[in-house]
């Protein structure tokens, strides 16, 4: 079921859609291998150091451009305030400098060495949109938890874009024709069948 649009509080099936409305640092190719996409590029610095270069040129779902604030902000706010699922890649975090705007490079500083930062870390964070989030947990009134957040339709940087949105029924997806990887289709909407006579229904 797609019980909700927040991709902090939301289980596999909306993570694997979140993806696409959210851009990640990488992903994994057919063949398993680590392939750059938000991040430009990302070399060690030290045995608990990496530099990681952000793609140039993209932008939000709503025109904003997507900066180094931005992933900074994202990786500050998840530290510090989530502990589900992104929490297994980030809990040896131990802070996020900005090493140049201009550059748009960034310096992520871990506990120990770690081992999983392709494997795991760069897979599994996303993006989130500074200008809309820094100020979600007071808007909303939902304390520390950003897990209660509420969205009717999550902005992102992602090929996808959310469109028509019904609860635990359908969701549409509109394609983002400015993204870096613009999808070769126009929509795809998601129907929710709960049971195999639905299934068979709609076939």
């Amino acid at each position: 079921l797609v019980e909700t649009l927040n991709i902090i509080q939301a289980a596999n099936r909306f993570r694997a859609i979140g993806r696409m409305i959210y851009d990640r640092f990488a992903y994994l190719d057919k063949d398993l291998k680590v392939i750059p996409w938000a991040m430009e590029s990302w070399q060690r610095s030290g045995d608990r150091e990496f530099i990681i270069k952000m793609r140039a040129g993209m932008t939000f779902h709503d025109g904003k451009p997507v900066t180094v604030q931005d992933v900074k902000f994202s990786l500050d706010f998840l530290v510090r305030y989530d502990r589900g699922f992104f929490w297994t890649a980030n809990q040896y975090l131990v802070s996020t400098e900005i090493v140049s705007e201009a550059d748009r490079t960034l310096k992520l500083t871990f506990k120990q060495p770690y081992g999983q930062f392709e494997s795991y870390f760069l897979l599994l964070n996303v993006i989130l949109p500074k200008h809309i989030w820094e100020t979600i947990l007071v808007d909303q009134k939902v304390g520390d938890d950003p897990r209660a957040l509420r969205f009717e339709k999550p902005i992102g940087s992602g090929p996808f874009m959310c469109g028509r949105y019904q609860q635990d029924t359908q969701l549409q997806l509109l394609a983002n024709k400015n993204h870096f990887s613009k999808p070769s289709i126009d929509e795809l909407l998601i129907l929710v069948s709960p049971s195999i006579d639905g299934i068979l229904g709609r076939l």
